[in-house]
């Protein structure tokens, strides 16, 4: 990206990705997006390891614990809405989320 020109939005990606960082790696830990991607862009702007160390666990274990709460509290029936719909409902919850505070933010 130097050799193109582009060196100086690199740093500016680089540097608005590493502010914003929590909340991509957390939507990438609780909805279907590949967390590869997240996981290789954090190393490549130079996330702090320890935020996205965090950031991974509360990610990981919140959806993992609301998968087994929700078969603990009602069983195998709810086995075919996780497998099939679970992960838009956390990206649904996930868009609310950043369209509740981009609505605060501007209003």
């Amino acid at each position: 990206l130097e050799a193109m020109g582009k060196g100086d939005a690199m740093a500016e990606f680089n540097t608005r990705f590493n502010d914003f960082g929590f909340w991509a790696v957390l939507g990438a830990g609780i909805t279907p997006f590949p967390y590869k991607v997240i996981t290789i862009m954090s190393g490549w702007t130079g996330m702090p390891i320890g935020t996205f160390i965090a950031t991974s666990i509360l990610a990981r274990a919140l959806r993992f614990f609301i998968v087994a709460g929700l078969l603990w509290k009602f069983g195998s029936p709810i086995r075919d809405f996780i497998e099939r719909r679970l992960g838009l409902v956390f990206t649904a919850f996930m868009v609310v989320l950043f369209g509740g505070f981009l609505l605060v933010r501007f209003i």
